[in-house]
């Protein structure tokens, strides 16, 4: 893929929208977590807990949005964790028809909000990796992760509510809709990262450390749309009209075409 559009589609991610993150929450955090904690603050490979750390394979996914959130008795399953095959969660998982009992829309709650929606999903996959204590003062650490993040940002709490009256879109008949910005990126890459630490000064109470880790990015896929000024109304099922709404978007050669979703229809 283009470099160019990997960069400005990070860009995009980080900084047209708001993002806050942290990979291995809280466990990322402790004085055992080893490399776990140098990914976030090179400095801790210095003066570490442990003097040897070799990970296989590792695993974090975080998803947080201001939308909805999903009621404990929906999450609540038959059978065994160590039996994947025989867990069952509860049917209104399987029912996706609008404005009957026990659908799969029961499951959720909604956010109050003023503002509008977000919703981002993360993962890292820590591949091999491993740190190392030189001496008491040098420590080098290698990284090496599979990484993606999808984040939406944007969405008008009148476009929001298509959901949350279970996609009827009876709803929005006769009703003009608005949302000013809206804005989705998705990008996956890998991450190599090369980290030496040293313990500048150690003297009792005064103990200062510092960390570098240069990265080498690899760019696997990445797109993104924007829409601004979106303005448009249902007249009937068969008739609806936009008005002054203007969309951008790009993505990578290898990832999956996004004319067909974001071609916006003729005005009527």
């Amino acid at each position: 893929m283009s470099l160019r559009l990997f960069i400005f589609v990070g860009l995009v991610c980080f900084f047209k929208t708001a993002i806050f993150s942290q990979d291995y929450f809280s466990y990322g955090g402790g004085n055992y977590s080893g490399l776990n904690q140098v990914i976030a603050n090179p400095a801790a490979a210095a003066d570490n807990r442990l003097k040897i750390d070799i990970i296989l394979a590792g695993l974090d996914v975080n998803f947080n949005n201001s939308w909805f959130g999903i009621k404990r008795s929906a999450l609540s399953y038959t059978g065994s964790i160590t039996k994947p095959k025989s867990i069952k969660f509860p049917t209104t998982w399987k029912n996706a028809t609008p404005n009957v009992p026990d659908n799969v829309f029961k499951n959720f709650t909604i956010i109050e909000s003023s503002k509008g929606r977000a919703a981002i999903l993360e993962n890292r996959v820590l591949m091999p990796s491993f740190m190392y204590q030189l001496n008491q003062k040098n420590s080098m650490a290698f990284t090496w992760s599979l990484r993606q993040i999808t984040n939406i940002n944007g969405l008008s709490k009148q476009l929001a509510n298509l959901f949350e009256k279970e996609l009827d879109f009876s709803v929005t008949q006769n009703n003009r809709i608005q949302n000013k910005n809206f804005a989705a990126v998705q990008m996956s890459w890998a991450e190599y990262g090369l980290t030496f630490a040293r313990v500048i000064k150690d003297k009792n109470e005064h103990f200062l450390k510092a960390g570098i880790t240069p990265k080498l990015l690899q760019g696997f896929e990445s797109g993104y749309l924007i829409v601004k000024d979106l303005d448009f109304l249902f007249s009937t099922k068969d008739t609806n009209s936009y008005f002054n709404t203007q969309f951008e978007y790009a993505h990578s050669a290898n990832f999956s075409s996004l004319k067909n979703l974001v071609r916006p229809p003729p005005i009527l």
